[in-house]
């Protein structure tokens, strides 16, 4: 673990962005919430997830839901929370909630015009299959965000998806 997700490459320096420093848990919960809150970010958890740091992703999470945060209407930060928590359950082992979460966030990002969105969405929902053991259907999701990407333009994120899914199912 400890990679920034290629698919997030413009947050891939190393250097924690603005919002993790402001959202840091080990200021208290509390307190990072609260900086949550005010920076309206229910997905900075998704930071954590590439460096390892699921247990931290996972309380942010519990903690501070989209629905606290946000308006409905915002489906980037509606989207981004349902992938990141999503991501972490299936990595514990809860693959139902994992794939419901998954799902609705391909089912919200689908209905915006934001092919990134669409596609990091859908590359998660692979990802969660991939890890309940559904190869098949993993494979197909991915090709699908390939797909989203290449439309997009984003070439480096869809080079960067067909590199990491060459992984074994762990």
């Amino acid at each position: 673990m400890g990679q920034q997700d290629p698919r997030e490459h413009d947050r891939s320096s190393g250097e924690l962005d603005g919002s993790q420093r402001l959202a840091e848990p080990h200021e208290g919960d509390e307190r990072a919430g609260r900086r949550l809150e005010h920076r309206g970010d229910p997905g900075a958890g998704r930071r954590y997830v590439p460096q390892g740091r699921d247990d931290e992703a996972l309380l942010l999470t519990e903690r501070w839901t989209p629905e606290r945060l946000t308006a409905p209407e915002d489906a980037d930060a509606q989207v981004g929370w349902r992938r990141v928590r999503a991501k972490l359950l299936a990595r514990r082992g809860d693959v139902e909630a994992a794939e419901r979460l998954a799902r609705e966030a391909t089912s919200r990002a689908a209905r915006t015009d934001f092919l990134d969105l669409r596609a990091h969405a859908v590359a998660d929902l692979a990802e969660v299959l991939r890890l309940a053991g559904r190869s098949e259907e993993s494979a197909a999701a991915v090709q699908e965000a390939i797909r989203l990407y290449e439309q997009k333009g984003n070439i480096a994120a869809a080079a960067a998806l067909e590199t990491t899914t060459s992984m074994p199912t762990p």
